[in-house]
């Protein structure tokens, strides 16, 4: 009778434990396909410039960016193009494929950040690692500036994966370096998650500064020295080699972004980037404080690791911001230069929380048996989704297949609607040789990685020559090697203007940080081209900005040019009628509409 009763109750907690799973693979099947169903899947001519390196590679020109095969750093992030290669290789959509891959970083992160509640915990309670799961998950599912940056496709969510990972390393070594952990196991930890590190600047470049705050808390935490100098010592030899290979391959050690972002003196363009960014969390700022000083009141035998994991979290927060308010983010939807603090705020939201309410509840191991762990989840699930999830986002609807099926042709329809990817595909099609033509365009994304076009971009993301011009100081030094690089080449079509045009064809010279000219454009550049032999020939309409071509009549291809640029014209454009007119103070520069 004794062995009945246990046999009934060892299949009574299976059953349960069974039901447990049942229960959180369909709250997490749920909010993965509300996540999808509702994802701003908003395809970028930035997140092109990846695509088009990536298809580069494919055909055998390896970091160049078109035909010519000159290697430039144009891209941010190494191991985003690596991972997207493959998919170019088997001709998958490449924003599926971004958008695929920061999904995995995505549960990633929420996978490391319970094994850090863990670590911080020092608990394997299954109820409260479920709580933390969900309400870290929710809160990361239901940012829309997450969602943002995931839509759009851009590498956001790598970088917090591999620092989320490190971080659990270094804590999980301070958790067990006095106990059962061997001097070997400890210093494989702590050399990996340096080596994570070092993965992470390969993401993005400031990353470098979080090895700071990293170096501080290991000496700090880690008791055995040596560990954390052998870490240290390995990730400098990491470090070297890769900046040797940027040396030797690409002639510089910096990434051509490097010198757009920091030749804009006395800009405010960071300040407002942080402030506003920040501002949008200030209330999740102001609970985590909270909780957190609740947090040690309820628990004060564990003050030590608390302190510690916050100083570590809360100094990379501001080392990240910091950097930020000194240089001009450009492109920074969603705050994606920030998202280690955003990561950072959820999961610290997500960690208190569960721990204010593991102590207040007080379950201790005699109560926590599967029946009641099941019987709490089923309370604090619905009250964690109300907290966390907007009303207007509930739905059964989501529980069918129907989001997951229809998701790729939805990303790849968005894609091909997007009118540089629609200009591109009608130019490769349309134009016999497409490669020997040569396109004079600051988006260096998605045209020319659909056109497969010979591409110059103006300002200086993919062209080294053209990006070391920003730190020359006088802009009316820069027009002459400017324009003669440019020319020199023989482009066949220039984009004389984009934006908003006054009447009778007027444009306005304006600044951009993304220029060499930064605030000072130079109507001269324009007189260059103009004495050059370009003409005006027709406008494109764009979702947030028209383009405005020129063409050259005797360029070296404009016999195959001139006719398919007219043709789509009629068709998905229009024409000044008396041409282009670039303007400023000191005068302007006349384009005459080009006559055949």
């Amino acid at each position: 009778m004794r062995n009945l009763t246990s046999l009934f109750d060892t299949a009574r907690n299976h059953s349960v434990d069974f039901l447990l799973y049942l229960l959180l693979f369909g709250f997490f099947y749920w909010l993965f396909n509300n996540f999808i169903a509702t994802l701003p899947v908003t395809p970028l001519d930035d997140t092109c410039v990846y695509f088009n390196y990536a298809k580069n590679i494919v055909a055998g020109n390896v970091f160049a960016y078109d035909a010519r095969n000159l290697p430039s750093e144009g891209f941010t992030s190494l191991i985003f193009l690596l991972l997207l290669t493959p998919f170019q290789y088997f001709g998958i959509n490449l924003l599926f494929a971004a958008i695929l891959i920061n999904m995995i970083a995505l549960i990633a992160i929420v996978w490391f950040g319970v094994k850090l509640y863990q670590a911080i915990a020092a608990t394997e309670n299954t109820l409260f690692t479920y709580l933390l799961m969900t309400i870290f998950a929710i809160s990361l599912i239901f940012d829309p500036n997450i969602a943002v940056m995931i839509g759009m496709g851009f590498e956001s969510m790598l970088s917090p994966a591999l620092i989320f990972a490190a971080f659990y390393l270094l804590l999980f070594s301070y958790q067990h370096q006095k106990s059962h952990r061997s001097i070997k196991s400890l210093q494989q930890s702590i050399v990996s998650s340096f080596i994570l590190l070092f993965l992470a600047i390969l993401i993005r470049p400031e990353n470098l500064l979080i090895v700071g705050v990293f170096i501080v808390m290991g000496f700090a935490m880690i008791s055995y020295k040596r560990a954390v100098i052998n870490g240290i010592l390995i990730f400098g030899i990491c470090f070297t080699l890769y900046l040797l290979f940027k040396w030797v391959y690409f002639g510089d050690i910096l990434p051509t972004a490097y010198y757009r972002k920091f030749n804009e003196h006395g800009s405010l363009m960071g300040y407002y980037y942080v402030i506003n960014t920040l501002t949008y969390y200030l209330d999740n700022i102001f609970t985590i404080l909270a909780l957190f000083i609740t947090t040690i009141f309820l628990d004060r035998n564990r003050i030590i690791p608390y302190l510690l994991i916050f100083t570590l979290f809360t100094a990379t927060v501001l080392i990240i911001s910091l950097f930020f308010l000194l240089v001009s983010p450009i492109v920074g939807y969603g705050g994606r230069f920030l998202v280690i603090p955003i990561v950072i705020i959820h999961f610290m939201l997500a960690c208190f929380l569960t721990r204010v309410l593991e102590k207040v509840m007080n379950l201790n191991k005699s109560s926590q048996d599967s029946i009641m762990t099941l019987k709490s989840l089923i309370i604090l699930l619905p009250i964690t989704a109300v907290l966390f999830i907007p009303l207007d986002r509930f739905s059964l609807n989501y529980f069918s297949t129907e989001p997951i099926r229809n998701f790729y042709q939805t990303v790849r329809q968005k894609f091909e609607s997007h009118p540089y990817v629609k200009f591109g595909n009608f130019l490769s099609t349309h134009l016999k040789q497409p490669q020997q033509v040569t396109l004079v365009f600051g988006d260096a994304g998605c045209i020319p990685y659909t056109s497969h076009l010979q591409f110059i971009d103006p300002n200086g993301l993919t062209e080294p020559y053209i990006a070391h011009l920003f730190k020359i100081q006088d802009k009316k030094q820069i027009v002459k090697p400017f324009t003669d690089y440019i020319l020199q080449r023989q482009p066949d079509i220039i984009v004389m203007a984009y934006g908003r045009i006054e009447k009778d064809g007027i444009s306005q010279l304006v600044g951009s940080p993304h220029s060499p000219f930064g605030k000072s454009p130079q109507l001269a550049e324009f007189q260059a081209y103009q004495d050059n032999g370009f003409q005006y020939l027709c406008s494109l309409p764009n979702e947030s900005f028209d383009v405005h071509l020129a063409v050259r009549a005797h360029s070296p291809q404009a016999d195959q040019v001139i006719p398919v640029l007219l043709k789509y014209c009629h068709t998905s454009g229009y024409f000044l009628a008396n041409g282009l007119i670039k303007q400023n103070k000191e005068g302007q520069v006349k384009f005459p509409r080009y006559e055949n």
